[in-house]
């Protein structure tokens, strides 16, 4: 990312978040018209189908829902891209064009995987993280224009 850093910013930790500084980058390899030069998928798409696949009841097979110990904690172990998409999912999904797909992403994710989903936040230690994305999926859910996909 650095050696595209007039295009490409990063919050400078190996799992972080990588944002287009320029739209003009992002019209370049999404091409013009019908026929892009690269099919880029939605983040936001990627990280939801991730959650849906991935998040379950009692992620950790916790024997109770008292707060965990720190052991429990340290030995919780998640693949690296489900981490990412439960901390980035809400800020992809308020960078991109709002599609109806997404309501429908977002709904199921949120009514069945939840708990799930917060269950990794707690155990990840990444409260501030939880806290952004509801801010984000404020945000999102306020947006009117839902273009078809």
């Amino acid at each position: 990312v650095r050696k595209l850093k007039a295009v490409l910013s990063s919050n400078g930790k190996a799992e972080g978040l990588i944002t287009v500084q320029h739209q003009s980058f992002t019209d370049f390899i999404l091409g013009q018209g019908d026929k892009p030069l690269f099919k880029i998928d939605y983040l936001s798409d990627k990280c939801l189908d991730c959650m849906q696949k991935g998040l379950h009841f009692n992620m950790a097979n916790l024997r109770t829902s008292h707060k965990p110990t720190k052991q429990q904690i340290e030995s919780f172990q998640i693949s690296e891209e489900l981490i990412y998409s439960c901390q980035f999912w809400s800020i992809h999904l308020t960078d991109e064009p709002t599609h109806l797909s997404h309501k429908t992403k977002v709904r199921e994710v949120l009514y069945r995987h939840f708990l799930s989903w917060l269950e990794v936040i707690i155990l990840k230690e990444m409260l501030h993280v939880g806290h952004n994305c509801m801010q984000e999926l404020l945000v999102w859910a306020s947006q009117e224009q839902v273009c078809d996909r």
